[in-house]
């Protein structure tokens, strides 16, 4: 037992000088060094601290360059030296005012007309009574029937104590509404167009921009009761 102690202690120190690469010759660096790839390319890049991360920089939209303002050009453009007036809600005789104002005093002027559309008004209505007596027995007779809306016309006229139910911009609501009286047991209501509103006129009115001041007086004074507007711009 003791001589194989004896004859490991010899093998494994020649087995440590094998490993150490003690054997290789002299001048040459251990094995290690040989492992290594490239290891003159290595570079230094810190030293005692963390190296710096790359940086992105965030992208700047691309601002379009300005127009020059000698090439810019608005939307609508007034022909040089020409002024457009307008008058809105004129009636019949006003518009004939201007026009003859115009003719007269500002030939250089010319007025176009644009006439409003007409509207008319359905109103359903029980129609005039005989007398004031008459008119307060139906009025009993609407609350019993619990009509919820009803107005005795009382001024002189064709249509004084007619008893109006209610109006309405359309026909189709009108027959509604007298459906439903029908329904509650009045049946001597009738459906009727009322008068049409007055139909509307403006005026636009064109000439040279030299004269517009002294026209704007004289309309003023001729309509003290108008406002003048410029001309919209045109629609496209």
């Amino acid at each position: 037992m003791r001589v194989l102690v004896f004859l490991l202690i010899p093998v494994n120190l020649l087995f440590f000088l094998w490993a150490g690469d003690y054997f290789r010759a002299s001048g040459q660096e251990p094995s290690r060094l040989h492992a290594q790839i490239l290891p003159d390319r290595v570079k230094i890049i810190s030293r005692d601290k963390p190296p710096l991360m790359p940086v992105r920089m965030p992208k700047v939209p691309e601002i379009p360059a300005e127009q020059p303002v000698a090439q810019r050009t608005s939307e609508w453009e007034r022909p040089s030296g020409k002024t457009c007036l307008t008058l809105d809600n004129l009636q019949t005789v006003e518009v004939t005012r201007v026009e003859t104002l115009l003719s007269k005093n500002f030939p250089e002027f010319r007025a176009e007309r644009t006439q409003a559309a007409v509207k008319s008004n359905f109103w359903v209505f029980i129609p005039p009574l005989s007398s004031r007596q008459e008119a307060e027995r139906k009025v009993g007779e609407l609350k019993r029937l619990n009509v919820p809306e009803f107005f005795v016309i009382q001024e002189p006229g064709p249509r004084r104590f007619a008893i109006s139910l209610g109006i309405f911009s359309s026909r189709d609501a009108a027959m509604e509404r007298l459906a439903l009286l029908q329904e509650k047991g009045l049946h001597s209501a009738i459906v009727g167009e009322r008068a049409r509103q007055p139909s509307s006129i403006s005026l636009a009115i064109h000439g040279p921009e030299t004269q517009s001041g002294p026209l704007r007086q004289a309309l003023k004074n001729a309509l003290s009761r108008k406002v003048l507007h410029s001309c919209p711009p045109p629609v496209t």
